[in-house]
């Protein structure tokens, strides 16, 4: 995972599930911090943005921290 998105603490969205499902995984076993990813499937721009929209109004940061999340 980005070492920059780690120090910035930021969020990952990401369409790429396989990859970033094994970084996620990575990190839990290292008991490494992260600040959450996001997979969503490759859709349009709105639909995209109504199914993140959805989640993050939902959640708050914290329950967002370390979590791999599906929208």
């Amino acid at each position: 995972m980005g070492l920059l998105l780690i120090k910035l603490n930021r969020c990952i969205l990401t369409h790429n599930r396989v990859d970033f499902e094994r970084l996620h995984f990575q990190y839990i076993e290292e008991d490494k911090q992260h600040f959450g990813i996001i997979v969503v499937p490759q859709k349009n721009a709105y639909e995209i943005a109504q199914r993140v929209g959805i989640l993050v109004n939902t959640l708050m940061a914290d329950e967002i921290h370390n979590q791999l999340l599906y929208a």
